[in-house]
C-alpha cells in the first residue's frame, strides 16, 4: 500500500523544480535590472543633450560658468544679458547634480544586473539559451594615457602612463569619435564621478590586468585642464 505521507515527487525531480524556479526568478530579476540600465542611460543621454544646449546658450552670450557678471565697480555688466546667464548657469548646476545622481544609479543598476545574470548562469542548464541579452563589456582599448600630472584628478584616481582605456563613462572603442566624445563627456562632467575601465600592462612581464577607477574632473587642482593627464588615441 502506498504511504500517503510519503512525497509524491522524487527528491531529484523536486531539486530540479527548485533549481528551475530559482533560475526563472533570476532571469526575471536580470531582465528588470537590464531595463533599468537602459532607462537610466536614456535619461542620462537626455540630460547631456540639454547640457549641450545650455552650454551653447552661454556661448552665444559670450559667457561661461566662470565669467564675471559685474563690472569692477560692482555693477551688472551692460554687455551681457545677466539675467539669462544666471538662469542658464542655475539650470546647468541642477542638471549636473541630476547627472551625477543618474550616473551613480547606472553603476548600481549595472552591478545588480551582472549579479543577477551570474545567478542565472550558475543555476540554469547549460543546454538552455540565456533569456537575457548580455550587456557588452568593452574589451578593446581605444586610447592610452600618455602623461599624468602630480596631484591631478587623474593621479588621484590612480591612472598611470601607459594605461590603456577600455571605457570612459559610457565611451568605448565603438563610439569615441576620435576622442571627441571623451572630451565632451569630460566638459559636461565637472565635479561628477566617472567610472573608467583600464587595461594595465606590467613592466618586463606579459602580465596585464583590468583596473576599475573612479575619476572626478575638476578645476583648481593646480594645473591645466579638468583631468591633469594627456590621452592619445590608439
Amino acid at each position: 500500500m502506498q504511504d500517503i505521507h510519503s512525497p509524491s515527487v522524487s527528491s531529484d525531480t523536486s531539486s530540479q523544480l527548485i533549481t528551475s524556479h530559482i533560475a526563472h526568478a533570476s532571469h526575471v530579476s536580470a531582465d528588470t535590472h537590464r531595463a533599468s540600465v537602459v532607462s537610466l542611460t536614456n535619461r542620462r543621454a537626455a540630460l547631456e543633450s540639454e547640457l549641450d544646449a545650455l552650454a551653447d546658450i552661454l556661448a552665444t552670450h559670450g559667457a561661461t560658468m566662470d565669467t564675471p557678471l559685474v563690472s569692477r565697480d560692482g555693477y551688472p555688466r551692460a554687455d551681457i544679458d545677466v539675467a539669462q546667464v544666471r538662469f542658464t548657469r542655475t539650470r546647468i548646476i541642477m542638471l549636473r547634480n541630476d547627472l551625477k545622481t543618474i550616473s551613480s544609479q547606472i553603476e548600481e543598476a549595472l552591478f545588480a544586473f551582472h549579479a543577477a545574470n551570474s545567478a542565472v548562469t550558475a543555476t540554469a542548464s547549460k543546454s538552455s539559451p540565456p533569456t537575457t541579452p548580455p550587456i557588452a563589456i568593452p574589451t578593446v582599448p581605444f586610447a592610452v594615457v600618455d602623461t599624468v600630472a602630480d596631484n591631478s584628478p587623474a593621479s588621484l584616481a590612480g591612472l598611470l602612463p601607459g594605461d590603456r582605456i577600455l571605457s570612459f563613462a559610457d565611451i568605448h572603442a565603438g563610439n569615441h569619435d576620435r576622442l571627441a566624445a571623451l572630451a565632451r563627456t569630460v566638459q559636461k562632467s565637472e565635479n561628477i564621478e566617472l567610472h573608467i575601465l583600464l587595461l594595465r600592462h606590467f613592466d618586463n612581464t606579459s602580465a596585464r590586468a583590468e583596473i576599475h577607477a573612479t575619476l572626478t574632473p575638476r578645476r583648481g587642482w593646480g594645473g591645466q585642464g579638468l583631468l591633469g593627464c594627456r590621452v592619445l588615441p590608439l
